[in-house]
């Protein structure tokens, strides 16, 4: 469904009056008080609307004075969206919540809220280790991979979509641009970066090894899973794309690195040594077997990357991470170098890291 006219830039208090004169709610909703509107901060302007029925809305566009490739992302996951509905890629539709409307000219996308979910990061970001729950992570696997087995871009959809590898195999030699609105934090994470032969040779040497093998999701991280006791799904699909499936895997990887690191040094340490027994590391480990298994139990012909490719991998997106938790302000710095330092070790020798740090190995899928 396309709207025909909406406002430039929606606000909390316009939300209500948006919704109603497009027949998405009723007045009886605004009238008995159940109506609830929230701004969630996220890269673009995010509006959550519940209602008393239950029923509720995610509303989300692109801050009025944001780069255009905020509004051309959110297009992207708008005709990802639409393309779900020729019924040809059930799979893949029922992991994601149902797109209710699109609205091109003002790059305004509404979205089903789900209100049984929550993100893995927000509902297991601050537990402790012992109760992660292990064959969870097996369920996210296959969750991932059946992006990756999916026929989706069907024909044109997305076949001018840029498949090179992401920003993140840059970060090591940032565009101009970047440099000219960098934080100062950001810049002083730069040198470090630039400073260690390791990582720039080692993000050099996994860009080389990108390939276009699958359509993928692009920015899986545990923000953007969501979860409920008996069912996962993908949201923020803006980055979709033909691209490299070892990328979403690894970035999942990553960000249960970063769970450990966090409940390890919840206040940052620069320069600090991990180890492995800190933050019970070995229960993230059974996590990332158990994602590492899911994942490849549910691809065809049990495919999956090298070990030595997504380690490295993972490597890189914690150097991205690193750079996000950067730009939010100096304070969080020292958990930055943290990350880097992890992200340095993994690249020094991408073989070791996968078998004694991330404990996988190929997976014997005979049983399956």
């Amino acid at each position: 469904m396309n709207i025909d006219a909406s406002p430039v830039a929606l606000s909390v208090e316009g939300a209500a009056d948006y919704l109603l004169g497009h027949g998405f709610i009723d007045a009886a909703a605004i009238l008995d008080g159940g109506l609830s509107i929230t701004a969630v901060a996220r890269r673009n302007r995010n509006l959550i609307v519940q209602g008393g029925d239950r029923r509720g809305f995610v509303l989300k566009q692109p801050e009025p004075a944001a780069p255009a490739g905020n509004r051309n992302s959110i297009a992207v996951e708008a005709r990802f969206y639409l393309g779900l509905r020729d019924n040809k890629h059930g799979d893949l539709a029922s992991l994601v919540p149902r797109c209710i409307a699109f609205d091109p000219d003002s790059a305004l996308l509404v979205i089903e809220y789900l209100h049984e979910h929550q993100t893995l990061a927000a509902r297991f970001g601050y537990i402790e280790p012992e109760h992660l729950p292990i064959a969870l992570w097996r369920r996210v696997g296959a969750a991932v991979a059946a992006v990756h087995e999916s026929s989706y871009p069907a024909a044109g959809h997305h076949d001018d979509e840029q498949r090179s590898a992401p920003a993140a195999f840059g970060a090591h030699q940032p565009p101009p641009i970047w440099l000219q609105t960098a934080t100062s934090a950001a810049l002083t994470l730069l040198g470090a970066v630039q400073s260690s032969v390791a990582i720039c040779e080692g993000i050099t040497a996994s860009a080389q090894r990108w390939r276009d093998d699958a359509f993928i999701h692009g920015d899986m991280r545990l923000d953007n899973i969501l979860y409920a006791p008996e069912d996962l799904r993908l949201i923020d699909w803006e980055l979709c794309q033909r691209g490299d499936s070892t990328w979403d895997v690894a970035s999942v990887i990553a960000d249960l690195i970063v769970l450990w690191l966090h409940g390890a040094h919840p206040h940052g340490a620069a320069r600090v040594e991990p180890t492995l027994d800190t933050g019970s590391w070995s229960v993230y480990q059974a996590a990332i077997r158990s994602l590492w298994y899911g994942y490849s139990a549910s691809r065809e012909g049990g495919r999956r990357p090298p070990t030595d490719k997504l380690a490295g991998y993972a490597a890189v997106r914690l150097v991205q991470t690193a750079f996000e938790w950067a730009a939010v302000s100096a304070d969080r710095l020292p958990f930055a170098f943290t990350l880097l330092q992890v992200a340095e070790n993994i690249l020094i020798d991408p073989h070791k890291a996968a078998t004694q740090l991330l404990a996988i190995t190929a997976p014997d899928l005979g049983g399956r």
